[in-house]
């Protein structure tokens, strides 16, 4: 059989399995989309996806849930899981994301940064564990004392939050629910199913957070080899482009 592009082992091919993934929010859109074209490339395999905030996905690990493959939407819930071994071998970098702030479609409450600390404004953040929240925190810091802003912009900010998710899809969900006038999320999600819905802010680079996503394959991997593959598939030419098309950066081949 010819071999496939992005897969490392032939052995899980043809034969009926399922492969677990616990996989950041943020990649759901997108990983939807890479999963049905590996399966469509390996006849008789499923991938069940479990997406959560890292933080949460790591934690479950931890507390011995079954998973193939944990993708990580930050550095550090994935230092976390390699430390208490739980991971094969030492994570992969799989791609690139940044942050924006998002607004209902046409707000004129929420029209710059600025804005975000005017009377009033709801904002809606993830918790500080997760790791689009620990990155929100982190820009606004970097926003403090810079021209325009003011020393103590990141703390009139915060005290406009009326909510923290646990994950990057509830905090979007509160603005197309008329919940929140603005929130910090991820560049991708902009070109999700809901990009009809929401404006976006965006955040300059020198203020803004390159977050980094990363893949490994779990210590007690039910299907080893096929989790081995589908890592290996993420990293291929074909879901590379895919996630570049739901707003991710690629990592460079």
């Amino acid at each position: 059989m010819a071999s496939i592009p992005g897969c490392s082992s032939q052995s899980s091919i043809d034969i009926a399995s399922n492969l677990t993934v616990f996989a950041a929010s943020s990649s759901f859109e997108a990983f939807q989309v890479i999963g049905s074209e590996f399966e469509l490339l390996h006849p008789g395999v499923q991938i069940d996806f479990s997406f959560a905030g890292s933080s949460t996905l790591r934690a479950q690990l931890e507390l011995g849930a079954v998973a193939d493959l944990f993708v990580s939407a930050n550095e550090r819930q994935m230092a976390l899981a390699y430390q208490a071994d739980l991971l094969l071998a030492s994570p992969r970098l799989i791609a690139f994301n940044n942050l924006a702030v998002v607004v209902p479609s046409g707000s004129k409450q929420v029209a710059t940064l600025k804005d975000l600390t005017a009377p009033d404004i709801r904002i809606v953040i993830a918790l500080p564990e997760v790791p689009v929240g620990a990155y929100a925190r982190l820009a606004l810091a970097r926003m403090d004392g810079a021209p325009g802003f003011g020393e103590e912009f990141s703390d009139n900010v915060l005290n406009n939050v009326v909510s923290q998710e646990g994950n990057v899809r509830h905090v979007i969900a509160k603005v197309l629910l008329g919940e929140a006038d603005a929130a910090i999320v991820y560049r991708s999600d902009l070109a999700g199913s809901s990009s009809d819905r929401i404006d976006a802010i965006t955040i300059p680079p020198r203020f803004n957070v390159e977050a980094r996503y990363l893949g490994a394959v779990t210590q007690n991997a039910p299907n080893l080899e096929l989790a081995k593959d589908f890592l290996d598939f993420i990293l291929s030419e074909t879901s590379q482009k895919i996630l570049q098309d739901y707003g991710f950066v690629e990592v460079a081949q």
